[in-house]
């Protein structure tokens, strides 16, 4: 399309704040974001071969005097090919990833999915079996990893695979939420766009369902043919604005005895197992990450 805007994609990591950062690019005049905060055109081959131009056409949010277009979808990092498939659509696109200390990401990954009862098992147990579960097939590697997912040097080398490192911005989570403004700002900046004030906020924090049953509904994949009949029925903006409005209602804080921290001892032992990944992420992408490793 040849009016089709400079557009900005955050592909992850998942858990590391970019539902965040989706809602304060959304507050910026001059972007326009994507209709619901993850639009799966990317990693969804069925989505994709509808062609890029259906994604510039219709999955964005129509916002006058809007200069550049971004999307959020913290799937398009870990699943296979979806760079490539951006790089096919927008190769001067710029990429922007979050990285969160890679155990606590792991965890929160699973706390969120066994609010929904997506699994059956102990955190500790189920990175025991993911090595063996996420090589038996790409379904169950998305389903699965949780320890995988944070390995994020090999994640980065695939961006670099198809995207100069000029193209590429890295957010440390931490800092992140630590001054949102000042990093947030930062982003801005290499984006050539205005600063904005900015009003902390978090986006995504940990939540109960309200109802398991429609949270299962919802999420689980026991339920995807369902849903898929469901949404055949909607136009995909409507049926993900119904998917997160009623996401939305079916959710609530968690109460302090509802908070389960990771065990302090498998922590510390993840992370020295991560320790040679943190240190080529640093060499990687030019970010300090030693306050990953001293918070072991």
């Amino acid at each position: 399309m040849s009016d089709r805007k400079p557009f900005v994609v955050c592909p992850g990591a998942a858990k590391a704040g970019t539902t965040t950062l989706y809602a304060l690019m959304s507050q910026h005049p001059a972007v326009a974001v994507t209709r619901s905060k993850e639009s799966n055109f990317f990693s969804e081959p069925a989505l994709f071969r509808r062609g890029c131009d259906y994604y510039w056409r219709t999955c964005f949010e129509d916002k006058p005097g809007a200069s550049v277009w971004f999307e959020a979808d913290p799937n398009y990092m870990y699943d296979r090919g979806c760079m490539q498939r951006i790089r096919e659509c927008a190769p001067e696109a710029r990429i922007v990833v979050m990285l969160r200390n890679p155990v606590d990401r792991a965890y929160s990954q699973y706390v969120y999915r066994m609010s929904y009862s997506r699994y059956r098992e102990s955190f500790e147990e189920m990175w025991r079996l993911e090595a063996e579960r996420i090589a038996r097939s790409d379904a169950d590697r998305h389903e699965y990893a949780c320890i995988d997912r944070s390995r994020y040097a090999p994640q980065i080398r695939e961006i670099y695979a198809h995207f100069p490192r000029e193209q590429v911005f890295f957010l440390v989570f931490e800092r992140f939420i630590a001054d949102q403004a000042a990093e947030f700002n930062r982003l801005l900046q290499w984006l050539h766009l205005e600063r904005m004030h900015v009003e902390p906020t978090r986006e995504n924090a940990a939540s109960i369902a309200r109802s398991m049953g429609l949270a299962r509904l919802l999420y689980h994949p026991e339920y995807r043919r369902i849903r898929g009949a469901f949404g055949a029925l909607l136009p995909f903006a409507l049926k993900q604005r119904i998917f997160g409005a009623v996401a939305a209602i079916n959710t609530r804080p968690p109460s302090p005895h509802e908070r389960v921290p990771l065990d302090a001892q498998l922590r510390r032992q993840l992370l020295d197992q991560m320790r040679p990944d943190i240190h080529e992420v640093e060499q990687l992408t030019g970010c300090d990450l030693g306050l990953w490793l001293k918070s072991a």
